[in-house]
């Protein structure tokens, strides 16, 4: 029927002073992420953060994970602006430094696990970075691209003019699991194809996974499953 109704007043179970939590939110389905682009996560000033929670049926909300950037710094206010779309999580930091070029800016990735947990995917910066740029004040997510903004960018020479990119996000590279190499690999020379010279077990949940590894000349095995002997000349 149109009307409103108030739920509940969301704050950070170790929130602090200058913080700024609430600069950004983002909400999809039952999830909803704050920015706090001032946030000390563990002392490290304003390198900023971001919170998720989950709104249950009631209407009360739990907190689920903090997000911190995996290589967070001092001042680059992780969290200038945050998007959700389904199981995606985009992250601005619009002060970050990245290549060491102050100020440039750069987007944050992630992907909300069915168990609330929060899984780094990977880490965006401009092909044409340039210092006060700051790329990653505005961020959007949806489906499988991710939109960036850098306000401060200087297009055709232009002060501030400002620029906007977009990415298309593949699939996720998961790391196998289960891998089991505990000793270095030697056999002789010249042995006959069919002779089983090493031995490991592994499992990757990504479809069509590609192993690498050498003997002194690279070896690649695609669609490797768990439990596998390979053999001279495969």
């Amino acid at each position: 029927n149109g009307s409103v109704s108030f739920l509940q007043k969301v704050t950070p179970g170790d929130g602090a002073s200058t913080d700024d939590f609430g600069n950004s939110v983002s909400l999809s389905g039952n999830l909803l992420a704050v920015g706090a682009w001032a946030h000390d996560p563990d002392g490290i000033i304003d390198a900023g953060g971001v919170y998720l929670y989950r709104v249950e049926n009631n209407g009360s909300v739990s907190s689920l994970a903090k997000v911190t950037a995996n290589d967070l710094s001092g001042g680059d206010n992780f969290g200038t602006f945050v998007s959700m779309s389904a199981n995606s999580l985009a992250v601005g930091a619009f002060s970050a430094d990245p290549n060491g070029i102050n100020d440039a800016g750069a987007a944050y990735l992630f992907s909300i696990e069915d168990n609330g947990s929060v899984s780094f995917r990977r880490k965006f910066s401009a092909i044409d970075a340039q210092a006060g740029d700051s790329f990653g004040n505005s961020v959007s997510v949806s489906g499988n691209f991710l939109a960036v903004g850098a306000s401060n960018s200087n297009p055709w020479q232009k002060n501030n003019a400002g620029s906007a990119y977009l990415f298309e996000i593949g699939p996720s590279n998961n790391p196998p699991s289960g891998l089991n190499s505990t000793a270095p690999l030697t056999f002789a020379e010249n042995q006959p194809i069919g002779t089983v010279v090493g031995e490991f077990n592994a499992s990757d949940p990504d479809v069509g996974a590609t192993l690498h590894f050498g003997f002194p000349q690279e070896l690649q095995i695609t669609g490797f499953d768990s439990n596998r002997s390979y053999l001279a000349g495969d």
